[in-house]
């Protein structure tokens, strides 16, 4: 769960810095001051470049995800097992106790 709010953050945050770099371009390219070009980054659009870069982040961010999540169930099972074996072997330790009182 927090693998994907860090996933979403990452992209806002890369949406608004490719927005910041595109206004920063096109005032440096129309000789305006930026505040004239503020307007014009709320269309702004992503290049293709960023665009795989920011799927690529997202990618690694989703597989990190999975993984963690995995690594969590296989170390509720380890801790399953365990367990059961722990109750296994006590069982056990009783049923021998038992044999020797009788």
């Amino acid at each position: 769960m927090q693998e994907e709010l860090e996933a979403r953050n990452l992209k806002k945050e890369a949406v608004e810095a490719a927005k910041r770099e595109q206004g920063e371009a096109k005032a440096e390219a129309s000789g305006r001051p930026e505040e004239n070009v503020a307007e014009e980054e709320d269309h702004a659009r992503m290049t293709k470049e960023q665009l795989s870069e920011l799927a690529e982040a997202l990618s690694i961010l989703t597989a990190k995800s999975s993984i963690v999540k995995e690594r969590d169930e296989l170390k509720s099972l380890l801790e399953d097992n365990l367990l059961s074996e722990a109750v296994r072997r006590a069982s056990s330790r009783n049923r021998m106790r038992g044999c020797e009182l009788g």
